[in-house]
């Protein structure tokens, strides 16, 4: 379950920004980005308990670890030095 799923079982970003008392356009930007702060995590299973939603601090979890495990993957830098030499040749 990502991001946008768990925002529309809990009844889209509306619901979700009246139980978090943030902006709708917040929540916009937390499923874009892919990401819930760890200070709405409460909030969220809560609705979505209310609501039926499988929604669980594990899902939110795995959710930030597997974007932070993105972030720090290492730097691919196999093209760099051709990149390089293709600018200094220009």
């Amino acid at each position: 379950m990502d991001v946008s799923a768990i925002i529309k079982a809990c009844g889209g970003d509306g619901a979700v920004a009246a139980c978090t008392s943030v902006a709708t356009n917040t929540v916009a930007h937390w499923r874009r980005r892919g990401s819930i702060p760890p200070e709405h995590w409460e909030a969220i299973v809560s609705l979505g308990l209310q609501r039926g939603a499988d929604v669980t601090l594990k899902h939110l979890a795995s959710i930030r670890a597997a974007r932070s495990r993105k972030r720090s993957a290492p730097l691919d830098t196999t093209n760099i030095p051709a990149q390089a030499e293709a600018q200094e040749a220009a």
